[in-house]
């Protein structure tokens, strides 16, 4: 299957000298050129999913598969993107913080080509005139606007967002969220998107997923149920989220 695939994953983690489990042998697909929108209580395990996904962390038991080969370690084909405003260099110009990616992951790219994609890039995300401007210059939608840019440039088949988009006023935020659509669908990339806005979640994607409580089970949501008023039941009570739908 092409995509990413995260079969039976179990995780834990050493807390106070004890085993705290995170995952209980959860199962997520996201086809290649789909967004999927990952909601959930917090400390359902929803980054550590995605932490997964991008090779950061390994299951404990499972298999994280990236268009059909094991996932064993972070890839510029699988880039994270996350809430933070700080993700950019701040010693670097914007435009010189997306030629150093470029260059840092194709070695043999001339400066010249990395300078013209890094300008492209800025172009697609609204940014054209800010390629020299410190990052501290930029306002924080701004900010993740050159964080997309940094991350299509680089190319990767799979986007990985950690609520990217929730510091950020209402009116950022869609816009936000419509520029990610565009370019998803232009760029055919596959999105896993981890969010706890339930508009958000519907608004990217017809089909959102639910991380039940305790990591043990993740709820794929028909046309039918994907609806705020699911959602908000889901994420407001304990017990058999399943009988809940």
């Amino acid at each position: 299957m092409q995509g990413l695939r995260l079969q039976n994953i179990h995780k834990s983690f050493e807390r106070e000298g004890s085993r705290h489990r995170v995952l209980e042998g959860v199962n997520l697909t996201a086809g290649e050129g789909e967004t999927v929108t990952l909601l959930g209580r917090s400390g359902s395990g929803k980054t550590t999913l995605l932490r997964i996904a991008a090779g950061y962390d390994f299951p404990d038991q499972g298999a994280a598969l990236w268009n059909g080969a094991p996932i064993e370690g972070p890839s510029p084909h699988r880039f994270v993107v996350f809430q933070s405003f700080d993700q950019l260099f701040p010693w670097r110009r914007v435009g010189s913080n997306i030629r150093f990616a470029l260059r840092t992951v194709n070695p043999k790219l001339s400066r010249q080509e990395a300078g013209e994609r890094a300008a492209y890039w800025l172009e697609q995300t609204g940014l054209a005139d800010c390629g020299d401007l410190w990052p501290s210059q930029l306002s924080g939608g701004m900010k993740q606007r050159a964080a997309l840019a940094r991350a299509f440039a680089l190319q990767p088949g799979l986007l990985l967002l950690d609520e990217p988009f929730a510091a950020l006023d209402c009116i950022q935020r869609r816009t936000m969220q419509e520029l990610l659509q565009e370019l998803c669908a232009r760029h055919h990339c596959t999105v896993l998107f981890v969010t706890h806005d339930i508009e958000e979640a519907l608004y990217l994607s017809p089909s959102p997923a639910f991380l039940t409580a305790g990591g043990r089970e993740i709820l794929r949501l028909n046309r039918d149920q994907a609806n705020q008023e699911s959602i908000r039941r889901l994420l407001s009570q304990p017990g058999d989220e399943e009988a809940m739908l």
